[in-house]
Parts: structure tokens; C-alpha cells; sequence
């Protein structure tokens, strides 16, 4: 091989190089977008303040302490909010304003009026309707411009025992609530309670949400202060999700499930069952169209004096219970 040649083989290959090096390269993927539900937080808040919380603080040499303390207690828990309105006002404002103070998503359950009795609503619809507006305006004051997850009344919609009249004045009063919080707290994540799949079919739970205003809202949550297993319940808001986007033309529905009982299969009952167990702990993220896991009821509360709990008053927090549900036992 002459010295030209080799010249010539050596200028080719780093001509090669040269080549290879300045190709284009592709600009990194951007990240994809948080979940809505996650907004600009770090994640769901976990509050020093929660009923687990402060029976913690209450009976700190009590057996069972450091098991609620490290189990219920250190968890994302959602604060239900029923008291009155100035009360709620209040007590929504605190709540918010310290789960803002540490970067993370305060978790709101309005539970206004899915306690009272369908005959309640039938002879005073319009006054539970405006009632609920007026309450839910203290909450969405509270709230301010803040982010919030706010899940609207867990059972009002949901109660399959209700006459069609009832119903239709329930859903009024969920309509009201959720324009109010439109209106009021605009960075709220409103999602209207839908059940748990069971006792009210896909259909008729589309034209119940529609006419609550889901439209106005951010989408629904299921499973509240129920049992039913996560895989069933997921797969029926997944249905319900397909559903609703085909009724009222929006693809950008989320839902979450209330995870804090439901780690067990079937369960004999709904009000504190033997044999119940912890869900999956609160988390925000992933697709869309992905099931969030909320603890939006405290483990340990009380369904009331049933089941398990027989002596146990509705609403109070039991140890017992919260152990039951710690080891499935």
C-alpha cells in the first residue's frame, strides 16, 4: 500500500468519525404530565391532626398505639368535613392551609347530607338543595384558591333504597354542591362520590352523575367508607369512565378509590365485616385514565355499632377495629 493510499484510508475513516459524531441526535422526551389530582404538590397529605392521629396523642401507652401510630396514623388520610357552615369554614381552612404550608394535596370529603333519610328529602327537596349550596359555599371559602381534592357526599347519590322522587332531590343538592365549588374554589379537584359498583348499574349511574353536573367537575370517586374489593371496583370505574365520556363528550375524566378497607376479598356485610383489611396507601400519578388510591376514609373508624364493633358508636374511632384491619385479623 503506497503512503498516498494509507493517507487516503486514514482521511476517510476520520471523515467517518466526524460524521458519525455531528449526526442529529433527538432532543430528550419531555416528561409526561403530572396527574391532575397531583396538581403542583408532592403528593396527598398526611395529616399530624387526623382522628388516628389524635387517639394516637390521646392513649400513648395504650397497647395498640405504636401500631395506629405506624400503620393509620403516618398515612395520607382524608378529613371529612360535616359540621356546621361557619364550623366547616373554619375547620376546612386550617386543614387546607396546612397541607399548602407542605407542598401537598389536602383531601376533603363533603358528607352534608347523605345521612339524611330519603323522606327528609321528598318534603323538603328545595330547602336541602339551597342548604347544601349555602354549606358548601363555607367549604369553598375555606378552600379559597388553594388546591383541594374534594369528593361530594358518599352515599347521596349511591343509595339504592331511594324512591325516584328522592333521588332526584339528592341529586339536586350534589348538583348545587358541585357548581358551588366551581364557582368558589376554582382550583379545586371536584369529584362527585359514584357508588362502589354495586346496587346501581353503569347506565343509570351516567345519567345520575350528569345530572349532578360532572360536566363542571373533575371527574368521580368510588368506594367511599365501603369494602368492595380494589380489582372490582376498579374495573367498574373504568366502565363508568368510557361511559360518562360517551354521555357528555369529555375524554378527561379521572376517578379514585376509597382504598383505606378494602384489601380483602369479598366481605360477609358493610358495616365493620369480619375479616376486613388495609388497601393501598394514598398515591397521585401515572395515565389519566389510571385509578387513583385514596384513603379517603380512616381506618378504624366505626361504621357503627355493628359487626364487629357492636358497642361502637358510629363516626369514633376504635382500636380495635384499626388492629382487625392492620392484621385481617
Amino acid at each position: 500500500m503506497t503512503v498516498i493510499q494509507r493517507l487516503a484510508g486514514i482521511i476517510t475513516g476520520c471523515c467517518l468519525i466526524i460524521l458519525t459524531a455531528c449526526q442529529a441526535v433527538d432532543p430528550p422526551l419531555d416528561p409526561p404530565a403530572p396527574h391532575p389530582l397531583l396538581g403542583t404538590t408532592t403528593g396527598p397529605y398526611v395529616d399530624p391532626d387526623s382522628i388516628a392521629a389524635q387517639w394516637v396523642a390521646a392513649h400513648p401507652h395504650h397497647p395498640l398505639s405504636d401500631e395506629v401510630e405506624r400503620d393509620i396514623a403516618s398515612k395520607a388520610i382524608a378529613r371529612w368535613v360535616q359540621g356546621p357552615g361557619p364550623a366547616a369554614a373554619r375547620e376546612t381552612r386550617r386543614y387546607v392551609s396546612a397541607a399548602t404550608t407542605a407542598n401537598s394535596m389536602p383531601m376533603l370529603v363533603l358528607n352534608r347530607v347523605s345521612d339524611l333519610s330519603c323522606d327528609t328529602f321528598e318534603a323538603n327537596a328545595q330547602h336541602a338543595s339551597d342548604d347544601m349550596e349555602e354549606w358548601t359555599r363555607h367549604v369553598a371559602e375555606g378552600i379559597a384558591e388553594r388546591e383541594a381534592i374534594v369528593i361530594v357526599e358518599p352515599r347521596a347519590l349511591s343509595n339504592p333504597h331511594c324512591r325516584s322522587a328522592h333521588r332526584d332531590a339528592r341529586t339536586a343538592a350534589v348538583a348545587a354542591s358541585a357548581t358551588t365549588l366551581t364557582q368558589h374554589a376554582p382550583n379545586a379537584h371536584v369529584l362527585l362520590a359514584a357508588g362502589d359498583g354495586t346496587g346501581i348499574g353503569v347506565a343509570t349511574m351516567v345519567k345520575l352523575l350528569k345530572a349532578a353536573n360532572i360536566q363542571q367537575t373533575a371527574g368521580f370517586a368510588l368506594n367511599v367508607g365501603r369494602y368492595t374489593p380494589h380489582g372490582q371496583t376498579e374495573r367498574y370505574g373504568a366502565t363508568l369512565r368510557k361511559a360518562l365520556g360517551e354521555a357528555t363528550g369529555r375524554t378527561d375524566y379521572v376517578f379514585a378509590i376509597d382504598t383505606s378497607r378494602n384489601g380483602a376479598g369479598p366481605l360477609d356485610g358493610t358495616c365493620n365485616p369480619p375479616g376486613a383489611e388495609l388497601g393501598h396507601t394514598s398515591s397521585l400519578g401515572g395515565p389519566l385514565k389510571q385509578a387513583q388510591t385514596l384513603w379517603l376514609t380512616t381506618p378504624g373508624i366505626s361504621d357503627g355499632p355493628c359487626g364487629t364493633a357492636p358497642r361502637s358508636p358510629r363516626g369514633t374511632f376504635n382500636p380495635d377495629l384499626a388492629h382487625q384491619l392492620i392484621t385481617g385479623a
